[in-house]
């Protein structure tokens, strides 16, 4: 396919989504900002007569000239007439998948504004939180689980297949005064204390029981430079609609989410990710259906260079200033590189046979490379091996399989770089450095199943460093029926306030 068949059916794909999202009464409003004449100056017998659907009025403003492949100015203008933040979304989306294929696209004005030097202007912090307190999980005990999560599926006796994120280098502990406790140190492991639970044959579904509830915040009076922190923040330990019980003391603001999903099939190879369609499903169940707070962008086998450009054009996307948080998930085979300085770095393998660095991957979304997400939360899920082990026979493990003809397997070897780990991100693993990943073929992979079960269950009462703990509890009991292999998930996390993915209202 070429670059403009491509380019054309990224504009089929947007407008065929528009034309999902928008309701009868949005589409009235659309018809009468039509009339004027920044929207094309359209007659009202003309609007009558040719314009009786939503598709109707895309197909209308593309034969005027209004909308070309690239330039959706027109769209994101009527998005705001409407306050349609979904279709400001599906520009978005249509916007960087053609950057990714190299596809001039003109892209909005930035709203944050810019400083004399083309920077932002400085912005003032948010109070310090106080000490996190671990208490909730000092005094918890795994027993059998007494909350079993919706739509889990019953551990079966498929057959299940070994599936890696950029374990980032290890960085001194930084100091902290007893009265600014830092709750998980840059670059360690969060916590998890649990006991066995009393009936080793109890299936893997449900929680954990006996955490205490932690104590309400108290009631929170910002001062003036809270005030000013920056707009939309909260200054009265609430959030801007007072229905969201929000303290900005100790969470991260609310609103609304970017999540890239790239999932790697290998369709047609001999390292095919069967099961890696479940996976598709799950998570575009989760955020379609539950999180509808979150914009879900979702690519399918996805080459190294074409990740490279959707990673640039995420930043652009991000530094728009729309976005309160953003999380990235990456589906694929994987396994850990020597790096120069001897230390396992773990790579990603790309549609095209290229490799990269996890570590590589997060460093575009440091806080120095995009301002307007400073003290916002960056998650990253990682689907794939860490482990160097290669089974010829596992045919769906999630690392690179072996073949007869080591040629045709030539994959080149990824370039090491060492950049530190910024503040606010969580790196979410599939499994523990050095070890596989399974899969089920029916059910998906083990760790995005969970995870997506667990969420839907809890994603409005925990914060998500709770929510991983009990996908570490469900996964404690998974076991392959090949060699028995097991799977232990792990997170790094330089998270600063908690995160929760969505709040219930009063």
């Amino acid at each position: 396919m070429s670059g403009e068949e491509r380019a054309e059916q990224i504009q089929r794909e947007l407008f065929k989504n528009i034309s999902a999202e928008i309701t009868d009464r949005e589409l009235d409003d659309i018809k009468q900002e039509l009339k004027q004449k920044a929207f094309g100056g359209f007659k009202a017998g003309e609007i009558q007569r040719e314009l009786k659907t939503t598709d109707d009025v895309l197909e209308k403003l593309k034969r005027k000239g209004k909308i070309k492949i690239g330039e959706y100015g027109i769209l994101r203008k009527l998005a705001d007439a409407i306050d349609s933040q979904p279709l400001r979304d599906y520009v978005t989306q249509a916007e960087n998948s053609l950057i990714a294929i190299r596809w001039p696209v003109k892209h909005p004005e930035l709203d944050s504004p810019m400083d004399n030097h083309g920077g932002y202007p400085p912005q003032q912090p948010f109070p310090h939180p106080p000490p996190y307190d671990p208490r909730s999980y000092q005094h918890s005990s795994m027993g059998p689980p007494q909350h079993p999560v919706h739509h889990a599926a019953p551990h079966q006796q498929y057959p299940n297949y070994p599936d890696s994120l950029m374990r980032p280098p290890t960085q001194p502990a930084p100091r902290a005064s007893p009265s600014h406790q830092i709750p998980y140190q840059q670059g360690g492991i969060a916590p998890s204390h649990m006991a066995q639970p009393t009936n080793p044959q109890y299936s893997h579904q449900g929680g954990w029981t006996g955490a205490p509830q932690q104590p309400a915040p108290q009631s929170y009076s910002p001062s003036v430079a809270d005030g000013q922190s920056r707009a939309g923040s909260a200054t009265s330990g609430q959030y801007a609609d007072g229905n969201i019980p929000f303290d900005c003391r100790t969470e991260y603001e609310p609103g609304r989410g970017f999540v890239l999903f790239i999932n790697n099939f290998f369709i047609g190879k001999s390292d095919h990710r069967r099961g890696a369609e479940a996976d598709e499903k799950n998570v575009r169940h989760l955020f379609e259906n539950v999180l509808k707070g979150f914009h879900l962008q979702y690519e399918q086998d996805v080459p190294l260079r074409e990740l490279k450009e959707y990673l640039k054009a995420l930043k652009n996307t991000l530094s728009t200033g729309h976005y309160k948080s953003f999380i990235f998930i990456l589906g694929s085979h994987g396994e850990p590189k020597d790096g120069a300085d001897r230390r396992m770095k773990d790579a990603v393998l790309m549609a095209d046979g290229d490799w990269m660095l996890v570590e590589e991957i997060v460093s575009n979304f440091h806080g120095d490379q995009i301002p307007a997400m400073k003290n916002k939360p960056k998650v990253f899920i990682i689907q794939s091996c860490r482990g160097k082990e290669l089974q010829r026979s596992v045919s769906l493990s999630d690392s690179p399989a072996e073949m007869s003809n080591p040629g045709m397997m030539n994959y080149p070897q990824p370039a090491v770089t060492t950049r530190p780990v910024n503040s606010d991100i969580l790196i979410a693993y599939a499994t523990s450095e050095g070890m596989k990943a399974w899969r089920n073929e029916e059910e998906g992979s083990w760790f995005v199943k969970d995870l997506c079960d667990v969420i839907t269950e809890y994603y409005d009462k925990e914060h998500i460093l709770d929510i991983l703990v009990r996908v570490n509890s469900l996964m404690v009991w998974r076991e392959a029926t090949q060699d028995r292999g097991k799977q232990m998930p792990c997170f790094v996390c330089t998270f600063t306030r908690r995160f929760k993915l969505a709040y219930a209202k009063k």
